[in-house]
């Protein structure tokens, strides 16, 4: 469950360096929801999947963890290319 609540973290941080501001001491929804104008649309879904992995209990399998780190790694990638060139350069020293 650490694996894939990693990669949700990783997005966050990454959308951090792009200049987004993220809340903080809330839900992983909510910080989704919060993110919605500066993030891909996939935030929802990979906070839910992150939450469930983190609170069901249940062991997550490898493949679970692969498409948690793909959608977020996705993510990132869209977010980057969308976000101002400024902002793009000034995330490499963030």
């Amino acid at each position: 469950h650490l694996a894939v609540a990693g990669a949700w973290d990783e997005l966050v941080d990454r959308l951090a360096e792009l200049g987004a501001s993220i809340p903080a001491r809330q839900t992983r929804p909510l910080v989704a929801a919060g993110l919605a104008a500066h993030a891909p649309e996939e935030l929802p879904a990979l906070a839910r999947t992150a939450d469930e992995a983190v609170f069901s209990g249940r062991a997550v399998d490898a493949d679970e963890v692969d498409r948690a780190w793909q959608g977020a790694l996705a993510a990132i990638e869209r977010a980057t290319a969308a976000a101002p060139r400024g902002e793009r350069l000034r995330s490499r020293f963030r």
